[in-house]
């Protein structure tokens, strides 16, 4: 939270930050939802990288609009929220 809100003031801690956690934190996330297509869990042909995209989007906007009381069961719950209007499927999509 913090430190999205001085990236317009000193934007050398957000590469900071993306070069020490976050490309290794990006890559982790794309893997899994790589692993979720692979299981079903989305249309062969999902846009993995829009689905991303979206996912980060509302961790971002969580952190600069929301109060910080959420705790993790909230933020799984509000992901997998945001997951299925992408056309997750828990169990995997059933076959067309």
């Amino acid at each position: 939270r913090r430190l999205y809100g001085s990236v317009d003031d000193y934007p050398e801690l957000l590469q900071a930050y993306w070069d020490s956690h976050g490309q290794r934190h990006w890559l982790g996330v794309r893997a899994v939802l790589e692993q979720a297509r692979d299981q079903g869990q989305f249309d062969h042909d999902a846009d993995l990288d829009l689905i991303h995209e979206i996912l980060y989007a509302t961790v971002i906007y969580d952190l600069a609009a929301e109060p910080d009381t959420h705790n993790a069961r909230d933020i799984a719950e509000r992901l997998t929220a945001v997951l299925r209007q992408t056309g997750y499927q828990s169990e995997g999509l059933t076959q067309r």
